[in-house]
């Protein structure tokens, strides 16, 4: 991996889980105050199909905010990792057996 593409990584592994936190809490709040607005308890509107979506959703955003959390610890130490390891060097590995390098095989059976 190039050092460029690592460096980048890195970062987005350190920036995103909070980033996404964040994103889910606002829209959680934004959600459930726009369906507490539609839906009224006077109207008996519980088992509707908008309570039933709003459950869902409600039930989504939670596991990705409990997903964002759990990733937070991951992706700082991952994010550090790829952020100080330096790049390696191959080293290359020279082969003394003529037969292998040249694939010539029928030499052994003459």
């Amino acid at each position: 991996m190039k050092s460029k593409t690592r460096k980048l990584l890195g970062v987005l592994f350190i920036v995103l889980p909070p980033a996404i936190l964040i994103l889910v809490l606002v829209g959680w709040s934004i959600f459930s105050f726009v369906v507490g607005q539609m839906i009224t308890p006077g109207r008996g509107s519980s088992g509707s199909g908008l309570a039933m979506a709003a459950s869902i959703i409600n039930l989504v955003l939670g596991m990705l905010g409990l997903v964002s959390v759990v990733m937070i610890p991951v992706g700082i130490i991952v994010g550090i990792i790829l952020l100080v390891k330096k790049d390696s060097v191959i080293e290359t590995v020279t082969v003394s057996d003529e037969k292998s390098v040249t694939g010539n095989v029928n030499q052994d059976n003459q």
